[in-house]
């Protein structure tokens, strides 16, 4: 919900209509997400080998965190050089989230399974995924339509921080070995 459903929805609706960003700008957004990740996702999976998953993860929260922190402020400034360098700003670091979600979440979800229920695993992992695929939208024009993008952005922060407090749960329940911690 506050990951790709939003960035691929909530986002340029925002960029557009808060913002007021051309669509030139919000598409150099996406290209500036894309590089971030072709250029950082080896540096990252190097750096991140061995730490515990559950804080690599709370690295993306605080990356999104910052990311839409930076989207909502190009709101106060909207149709300036300013929100235009703003809202590919966001995609830079929203990018920079992206590179800790592949190594963590899917790879806590198969660690936790055994091999008979891998499949159901990724399958409620992949349904939690498309789940906010769909809300994300509706969610995003129902405020957006309303002229309500501060709340838009309040929602996105909130649920954010639960997510935080989701993963230090989890956290405390899985193994070191699930979390990806080796022991040497």
């Amino acid at each position: 919900f506050v990951g790709y459903g939003q960035m691929e929805a909530g986002f340029p609706a925002f960029a557009r209509q808060v913002s007021e960003v051309s669509t030139r700008t919000i598409g150099f957004a996406f290209a500036a997400n894309t590089a971030v990740i072709v250029l950082m996702q080896f540096f990252v999976l190097r750096r991140i080998d061995g730490r515990r998953r559950t804080r690599v993860f709370l690295g993306l929260v605080a990356l999104w965190v910052v990311a839409w922190s930076v989207l909502g402020s190009t709101g106060l400034v909207a149709g300036t050089l300013a929100a235009a360098a703003g809202v590919i700003v966001f995609h830079v670091f929203f990018g920079l989230g992206e590179t800790l979600l592949q190594p963590t979440v899917p790879a806590i979800v198969n660690d936790l399974a055994s091999d008979s229920d891998r499949g159901r695993y990724n399958a409620v992992s992949a349904g939690a995924f498309q789940v906010g695929a769909i809300t994300a939208p509706a969610v995003a024009g129902v405020l957006l339509d309303r002229r309500l993008g501060g709340v838009f952005i309040t929602v996105l922060l909130v649920c954010l921080v639960l997510v935080a407090v989701l993963a230090l749960a989890l956290e405390r329940e899985i193994t070191p070995e699930v979390n990806g911690v080796t022991r040497g």
